[in-house]
């Protein structure tokens, strides 16, 4: 598969929608965790919403604890992030 081609602020909503398929998330619950709308999560994944603002871009990557431009250059994330994003986000979950 050749890589996707972004412009600088135009993210990868496939991988928004792996990212929240491997840590079993809805939509509801990434809009929870980054505090951006549920109607924004989805317009950004069905690439209706093509430019979103910085803050919703660094939003959604904090709550995958991943950066910013994973979202926005790369086909996929680096593996050894997401262990480490579901440990916080079950110790963000329980409280501790």
């Amino acid at each position: 598969m050749p890589p996707v081609q972004h412009t600088p602020s135009t993210p990868d909503r496939m991988l928004i929608k792996k990212l929240r398929a491997h840590f079993q998330m809805s939509q509801v619950d990434l809009a929870s965790m980054s505090g951006v709308s549920l109607a924004t999560i989805s317009k950004l994944e069905s690439g209706e919403l093509e430019n979103p603002q910085l803050e919703t871009l660094n939003a959604i990557a904090k709550a995958f604890n991943i950066n910013t431009a994973q979202l926005l250059f790369t086909e996929t994330p680096e593996p050894g992030n997401f262990g480490l994003a579901a440990q916080l986000a079950v110790r963000n979950n329980s409280g501790e």
